[in-house]
């Protein structure tokens, strides 16, 4: 499955299932199934729950069961508080409290002290760390805010290289699960 270079490269498991299955099962989660995230709410310590999609995450967080938009209580599950909004505004509420609007990460990178930008999806998100303000590629600017090296080529690539700087090849993570821990891994995206 799409993400099964990137949990095996955290623990060696080769799994299968739905998408995030090996991810969980990587950090300690028993095989499960059900929503999305499921497993992964319950590999860090969360119960056995059900409902909207990241409902067993904030739960496994110390979150209470809440209901609301998709992320309410993923926000609510890190400081409690009860906002709305967009997307992820309840998400950059609770990180520190501004309410602000946007494009749909905007208020996320204010939230981590970014200034208030616009242009490629995560553009702000890479600047909120003290990257510069680069274009190109969808994560380029998140890469070179992290080490300032400037890449180019596949999607995560310029990811993966300002982990450990090698350059790799292959399918869509590759990259990414080599930088982690050195193994080339194939087979599907």
């Amino acid at each position: 499955m799409r993400y099964r270079t990137f949990a095996e490269s955290l623990d060696g498991a080769t799994n299968s299932g739905m998408r995030y299955r090996t991810f969980a099962e990587s950090l300690g989660g028993a095989t499960n199934s059900c929503t999305r995230y499921h497993t992964f709410a319950k590999s860090l310590g969360g119960a056995t729950n059900s409902c909207m999609r990241y409902r067993t995450f904030a739960e496994s967080l110390g979150g209470a069961a809440n209901s609301g938009m998709r992320y309410r209580r993923f926000a609510e599950s890190l400081d409690g508080a009860t906002n709305s909004g967009m997307r992820y505004r309840t998400f950059a509420e609770s990180l520190e409290g501004a309410a602000n609007s946007g494009t749909r990460y905007r208020t996320f990178a204010k939230s981590l002290g970014g200034a208030a930008n616009s242009g490629m999806r995560y553009h702000t998100f890479a600047e909120s760390l003290g990257g510069a303000t680069n274009s190109g590629m969808r994560y380029r600017t998140f890469a070179e805010s992290l080490d300032g090296a400037t890449n180019s080529g596949m999607r995560y690539r310029t990811f993966a290289e300002s982990l450990d700087g090698a350059a790799n090849s292959g399918m869509r993570y590759r990259r990414f699960a080599e930088s982690l821990d050195g193994a080339t891994n194939s087979g599907m995206r």
